[in-house]
């Protein structure tokens, strides 16, 4: 049986490896695929604040509403006439 060690040369061939090949264009497609995550994530942060927002004054809105300014009532004797067959 060989050993590996007969054929060094064709070892050392299939076991380099390659330098890497990233030039401008792999760059660019890079920067605008982290750019683009980066605006969908302010944009979805951005979004959530403002329903964060909007979301405190319909409550802040509700419990004015309910403090100060109490329920209507109907004038004193308006349901007591009987209205039927």
């Amino acid at each position: 049986m060989p050993s590996l060690d007969s054929k060094p040369r064709f070892i050392e061939a299939v076991a380099r490896p390659e330098p890497w090949r990233l030039g401008p264009r792999g760059l660019l497609i890079g920067a605008f695929a982290a750019s683009v995550l980066v605006a969908l994530s302010g944009a979805f942060l951005i979004g959530l604040a403002v329903v964060g927002v909007v979301a405190a004054v319909i409550a802040g809105f509700e419990l004015v509403h309910r403090y100060l300014w109490p329920p209507a009532k109907a004038p004193a004797g308006a349901f007591d006439h009987h209205v039927g067959f």
